[in-house]
């Protein structure tokens, strides 16, 4: 048994995929530590062709490539669960436009022997203009294990995030042809979790402003309907800490979306629950004004369920 498998889920990324492989390939004893497997969700450029050519070039028995027909994020990653032979420690999902520091390795290797449900890292954004900035982290927590409590941070993207395997796997499908999967899979994981390590440190870049990219699009109804769809299934759990995660999303939303469509924005069954709430990931003064804001803007949302 390896201590990493990496999901790598690709589509029409020819101009980044390169990138991210080599930040694995470039890991110390990658080989041994590592399983890497590439799938194709029906990609229409050449992408298949690039990670053909660099499996074959570096003779890479560590390196899997799989091509599947079209289904959007969700669908890799049941793919990945349902198909794959995932017999590791940890695994982990790195998108193909993102990829990782040179001594990622080496640190997981302090700590891969634990047996932490989750170890994740800090990472560094990199923005329009090439500017980089370092990527959301817990506020005034260092090397540690952090409490449950803290898991529910906006940052939900999946770079840096190593779960353990046996418990991923027990993770229901995630639903296919829709965007924002990866909220569902970070809520749902920590529900199964117990204890979770954070290394205050950037080992990864993600990629913000990439064109095509879901966190790119605007906010129309089509948008909107699908955040309202994973707000409302995530509801169901009543966990105070999730509800502040929800709470913050509910309050980006209305802000970013024309007033022409905030009537999508729709809370539905007991969403009354919404209203105890508890915000750690900012600073103490910060989450007084933060959570007055919020039962101010949203005020209406919350009395009728809708704007």
């Amino acid at each position: 048994m390896k201590p990493l498998a990496i999901i790598i889920p690709c589509y029409n990324m020819e101009k980044y995929i390169l990138t991210a492989l080599n930040s694995i390939l470039n890991q110390e004893n990658q080989e041994s530590f590592c399983d890497v497997f590439i799938i194709d969700d029906g990609s229409q450029d050449n992408s298949l062709q690039i990670v053909e050519q660099f499996i074959n070039k570096n003779k890479l028995n560590n390196f899997y490539f799989h091509k599947k027909n079209n289904g959007n994020w969700g669908s890799v990653i049941n793919f990945a669960k349902n198909n794959l032979n995932l017999n590791s420690q940890y695994v982990t999902i790195l998108d193909a436009d993102d990829y990782y520091k040179e001594d990622l390795f080496a640190e997981l290797k302090k700590h891969i022997d634990n047996n932490y449900d989750l170890i994740f890292t800090g990472f560094y954004e990199i923005k329009k203009k090439s500017r980089i900035h370092k990527g959301y982290l817990i506020p005034n927590k260092g090397d540690q294990i952090i409490a449950k409590k803290y898991m529910r941070f906006p940052s939900l993207i999946p770079l840096c995030k190593f779960f353990k395997t046996k418990l991923f796997t027990q993770l229901n499908d995630l639903e296919e042809k829709v965007s924002y999967q990866d909220i569902i899979l970070w809520n749902k994981f920590i529900d199964l979790a117990e204890n979770f390590y954070y290394i205050k440190k950037e080992y990864g870049y993600y990629l913000n402003h990439r064109e095509g990219a879901s966190s790119t699009q605007p906010f129309n109804e089509q948008r909107i309907k699908i955040m309202m769809k994973i707000i409302n299934h995530l509801l169901i759990d009543k966990d105070i800490y999730l509800n502040g995660y929800l709470m913050a999303l509910l309050m980006h939303l209305k802000k970013n979306t024309p007033k022409k469509d905030r009537k999508f924005i729709k809370l539905e069954g007991e969403f009354q629950s919404i209203r105890k709430f508890k915000l750690l990931w900012c600073p103490f003064g910060t989450r007084i004004i933060v959570k007055i804001g919020m039962f101010l803007y949203l005020n209406k949302l919350l009395i009728n369920g809708s704007f």
